[in-house]
């Protein structure tokens, strides 16, 4: 029931989250390294502190995008801790202290794909509502590459581990350490904000650390991870094993037929399919139709709709049977053709070789090999060969 309580009480967690009134007791505070007691398991390798003028904070451009810049934010000091569990794996804990105008409050944020947390925008954005907030990168790499999985051909556990649940856990424990000892008090309220990878650690946090967060913010949550990370390479394996790519035209002209056609079942018509399970458009209707392509003309063949139908469907075993939904119709596909033989997305090599279990899977559903990709076949927990 207190699992439960976490994760659905959202209206006492929405307003948890907005700004708040500084406590009275919130007054600025040196901005000085502290001592850290290691959580269980751990090692501390070093605690360093450093002063933020705050203003107006721009960040650096991300393979998506560069998030806008935060105004007003106050001066705040940022704590980096650095633990250890095997003495290969290096976890940054950070933690933002606001140096006036703090509320009393943490605030823990999630990452993203396959990054364990966010040192940017989100961090700083709970810094000016008044927080102070923790995030820890679990010691792997960005949210775009997935090679910390696999180390020397054998999944690396400790990684993992952290990834899976342990790195959130432990930054709850160090950051309200770090916050008892800078301000001398201790977090009044605890949260968790976190979407997609953050959901997903939200409701492990739920799950396996319960006291941990007074309140959990768990959007879009990333579970079921392994048949997860292993549908996102669904439309690409398509085009693959079909040995027909469709061009993003085309792709665009499937959603706007889908979207023409289920848009209204719900009796608003706004350009968004409500329920894409409901929406029975056929995407063979669209075979013979032309459609402008990059200044020519180009028309839609019976092989642009089979790879369209089966994207929509999604993967599925030997027998037919449904391993996890598709995309779904009215969904932005332009992204998806692959333009060499091998689906080059973030998580492919998480396929081949993050595993722990057999990697082996049917024709159905695994890509074909090929002369000009890499291979890997695992068995148990290790890999034959891998690539980045």
């Amino acid at each position: 029931m207190r699992r439960l309580t976490k994760l659905f009480a959202t209206s006492v967690l929405l307003s948890a989250l907005v700004p708040l009134a500084p406590s009275a007791a919130a007054s600025t505070t040196e901005c000085t390294t502290v001592q850290v007691t290691a959580p269980a398991g751990a090692k501390v390798e070093s605690v360093d502190a450093v002063a933020k003028p705050g203003g107006t904070v721009t960040f650096p451009q991300t393979p998506l995008s560069a998030p806008p810049p935060i105004h007003d934010v106050p001066a705040y000091c940022e704590v980096t801790v650095t633990l250890t569990h095997s003495g290969s794996d290096h976890v940054k804990v950070v933690v933002a202290l606001p140096g006036t105008g703090w509320t009393g409050r943490l605030q823990g944020v999630g990452g993203s794909a396959y990054a364990a947390g966010d040192f940017g925008a989100p961090l700083v954005q709970a810094v000016k509502d008044g927080y102070a907030a923790v995030s820890t990168d679990a010691g792997v790499l960005d949210g775009l590459n997935t090679g910390w999985a696999v180390k020397n051909g054998a999944v690396d556990q400790t990684l993992l581990t952290n990834f899976a649940s342990r790195s959130v856990h432990e930054s709850a424990v160090v950051a309200k350490s770090v916050v008892r000892k800078h301000y001398q008090r201790s977090v009044t309220y605890s949260y968790w904000n976190g979407c997609s990878t953050g959901g997903r650690q939200g409701y492990a946090e739920a799950q396996r650390h319960p006291d941990d967060f007074d309140g959990i913010l768990a959007n879009a949550p990333a579970v079921n991870w392994a048949r997860f990370a292993v549908a996102t390479l669904w439309p690409q394996t398509v085009q693959y094993q079909d040995g027909h790519i469709v061009s993003n035209c085309v792709l665009t002209a499937f959603r706007t037929a889908a979207i023409e056609a289920c848009d209204a079942n719900d009796g608003v018509r706004n350009n968004i399919i409500d329920r894409p399970d409901r929406c029975g458009y056929d995407p063979r209707r669209l075979v013979g139709t032309k459609v402008l392509c990059d200044g020519q003309e180009v028309t839609v063949t019976q092989a642009d709709a089979d790879v369209m139908r089966k994207i929509w469907d999604g993967p599925a075993d030997e027998r037919g049977r449904n391993l996890w939904p598709g995309l779904p119709k009215g969904a932005d596909l332009s992204g998806s053709p692959a333009r060499c033989r091998v689906p080059p997305v973030p998580g492919s090599r998480w396929r081949r070789c993050g595993c722990r279990a057999s990697c082996s899977s049917s024709p159905a559903t695994t890509p074909r090999s090929s002369p000009t990709s890499s291979s890997a076949t695992c068995s148990g927990s290790r890999c034959a060969s891998t690539t980045p």
